[in-house]
């Protein structure tokens, strides 16, 4: 599971770029929020074995601090 959502991930931000380099810029964001999507869901997998079925961002990201105590994390949530 863990590295079917990491390479998803990372299959995700290759698109993203190469919409970049064409010129897609909205075809790069949709992309590249997937690829957060899976990278988030890949971290909280190797961190507590599940993660929530959700496509919201912050949620996943919330739950990575929460799990972690990581100011620095917190700190970019914040601001």
């Amino acid at each position: 599971m863990a590295d079917h959502l990491k390479r998803n991930a990372l299959d995700f931000l290759a698109e993203a770029e190469h919409d970049i380099r064409s010129g897609k810029y909205n075809l790069a964001l949709f992309h590249l929020e997937q690829a957060l999507q899976l990278a988030l869901k890949y971290v909280l997998f190797q961190l507590s074995g599940s993660f929530k079925k959700t496509h919201d961002i912050l949620l996943l990201l919330d739950e990575i601090i929460e799990l972690t105590s990581n100011d620095k994390l917190r700190r970019i949530r914040v601001d």
